[in-house]
């Protein structure tokens, strides 16, 4: 009421409360819709072993961060990620989700590639310039 005081509350919840689909009392403004929050996937947290040092264990934390990729991926990006174990194809070191990265197309569309899990890969943006470059002076 505090909006449109001098509304009914016939006319304020025809305004604001539609149904969508099968669903009714969906909260939305025109095209715009609250997010479901039913959708919202649950991403559980894996706590770190209790006397794992970040600069001697490097494999497991190259593992968890690979698991790391693999929950929070879709798709043909997930594929690609697991494809890689979750490294640059330049340099073969790990990635982080965090980092700046991109998708590699190895052969281009112009030269005949198709754009599947097979010609993509993951790439630090560093890599991917200095590659872009050493290819710039052959």
């Amino acid at each position: 009421k505090r909006r449109h005081p001098k509304k009914g509350q016939w006319w304020v919840s025809t305004k604001y409360w539609h149904r969508r689909g099968n669903r009714s009392w969906v909260f939305a403004s025109g095209d715009k819709e609250l997010i479901r929050v039913d959708h919202t996937a649950i991403v559980r947290h894996t706590k770190v072993r209790e006397n794992a040092n970040p600069y001697l264990d490097i494999d497991y934390f190259a593992q968890r961060t690979f698991n790391h990729g693999m929950k929070r991926l879709t798709g043909r990006f997930k594929l690609v990620w697991k494809k890689q174990d979750g490294r640059c194809h330049h340099c073969g070191l790990p990635m982080e989700l965090g980092e700046d990265r991109e998708i590699f197309v190895k052969v281009p569309k112009s030269k005949g590639g198709v754009e599947e899990v097979d010609n993509l890969a993951y790439v630090h943006s560093y890599c991917q310039r200095l590659f872009i470059e050493s290819r710039s002076k052959e």
